[in-house]
């Protein structure tokens, strides 16, 4: 399934797709592009049936689970690319697959039962949470919430408050504007630089490293 629709500048994507990978990739102004592709036949009947709209400015993408519908090395599910403009803001939910954004956002929400999520820099608020899955976020303007129940983590530069958990995996942040609250059941924790707001640092079993900014 492909579909491009006419709008000038960013747009908020909500995305929810059954089984699959997400990608955002850079588009040009003016029009907003859809491409959902099939992996298998069960695949093919999910994208059939897929909601693909443009209200407003929030692009809607809705793939309906089926029930019985497992992903397998058979059932290789779905990938979603939309191709828009950097400023655009994403809410994002898979239960098994990864989402790769290579364009720039204004904010972002996402979440996954089963992989990785990889987002470059963030103006906003960013919220990512993976029960299973690496999370790597560019620089981040406002606040940043992380949770992997089993994965890594790492944030480039944080404006506002941090908070990252995961239970079995490493906690990276380049620096942080506010406070800051890490934690991993199992797992090295480094924070380069942190600011003016709390820091409440914890590891089961590994290293911990913190940064104090000069004037601090």
């Amino acid at each position: 399934m492909q579909k491009t629709f006419e709008i000038n500048g960013p747009v908020d994507l909500d995305i929810s797709l059954s089984a699959g990978d997400i990608e955002i990739a850079a588009g040009s102004d003016g029009k907003v592009e859809v491409e959902l592709v099939a992996h298998d036949a069960d695949s093919q009947e999910l994208v059939d049936n897929a909601t693909v709209e443009l209200r407003g400015r929030e692009l809607y993408i809705d793939v309906p689970d089926k029930r019985g519908f497992k992903l397998s090395f058979r059932n290789r599910g779905i990938t979603c690319t939309v191709r828009c403009v950097d400023g655009s803001s994403l809410k994002a939910r898979t239960k098994s697959g990864e989402v790769d954004v290579s364009i720039d956002l204004s904010r972002a929400d996402v979440a996954t039962a089963s992989g990785d999520v990889s987002l470059r820099d963030v103006s906003g608020d960013v919220s990512v949470k993976s029960a299973s899955g690496d999370a790597t976020v560019g620089n981040v303007g406002g606040r940043a919430s992380v949770n992997s129940a089993s994965g890594d983590v790492s944030l480039g530069m944080v404006g506002g408050d941090v908070s990252a958990n995961t239970a079995s995996g490493d906690i990276s942040v380049d620096g942080v504007g506010g406070g800051v609250k890490a934690n991993s059941a199992s797992g090295d924790i480094s924070v380069e630089a942190t600011g003016n707001g709390d820091v409440s640092i914890n590891s089961a079993s590994g290293d911990v490293g913190i940064g104090i900014r000069l004037g601090t």
